[in-house]
């Protein structure tokens, strides 16, 4: 390999180590399957069906993430209820105030 191919090699590898991705939002880079309201009504569905048997609170994880990079798939109540792929997060339902309400982690490692 030349110098010239060995300086140009290296000026890329620096310039490449000194890029630092900014953060990436969900919806920059992906859309729900279906409306907003689509997922409400399931939802809204949900809660009533569970106040008829007497109430309580629905909990559904979303899945552990994958470091090893495999394809991640969002298990499929969590999916059905969010419309969201979200690793290491939680669905939850209560039924007495009608709150839905995801955790999940600050930042997606």
């Amino acid at each position: 390999m030349t110098r010239k191919a060995v300086a140009v090699c290296a000026l890329v590898m620096a310039a490449t180590s000194l890029r630092v991705a900014g953060e990436e939002r969900f919806f920059d880079w992906t859309s729900l399957q279906f409306p907003k309201e689509e997922y409400e009504a399931r939802r809204q569905k949900l809660a009533q069906r569970l106040r008829l048997d007497g109430g309580g609170v629905y909990l559904t994880p979303s899945r552990p993430g994958q470091s090893d990079g495999s394809t991640f798939r969002q298990l499929d109540d969590f999916l059905y209820f969010t419309g969201l792929e979200l690793p290491d997060s939680v669905f939850v339902l209560d039924t007495e105030n009608g709150r839905a309400t995801v955790f999940a982690p600050r930042r997606d490692a």
